[in-house]
């Protein structure tokens, strides 16, 4: 719901660093199961908390680009 709230007012709350491969949500804003299952198969790891995010480590720039146009 929280990510249904962010595009409505046109923001998104998954972001992707490519120089580190990090795709990172705030806690509490999990993706919904199928998009972290398939994030979470393609790295190989679970995601870490680290200051209030969930951080996805070893993420393929394309995919994580699929995934966040799909919350625009």
């Amino acid at each position: 719901m929280k990510h249904l709230v962010a595009q409505y007012l046109g923001k998104t709350l998954i972001s992707f660093n490519e120089y580190t491969n990090e795709l990172t949500v705030p806690l509490g804003c999990d993706l919904p199961c199928l998009y972290e299952r398939a994030i979470v198969v393609q790295s190989g790891f679970q995601p870490v908390k680290n200051n209030g995010f969930k951080i996805y480590k070893f993420i393929n720039k394309n995919l994580a680009y699929a995934l966040i146009s799909k919350f625009k």
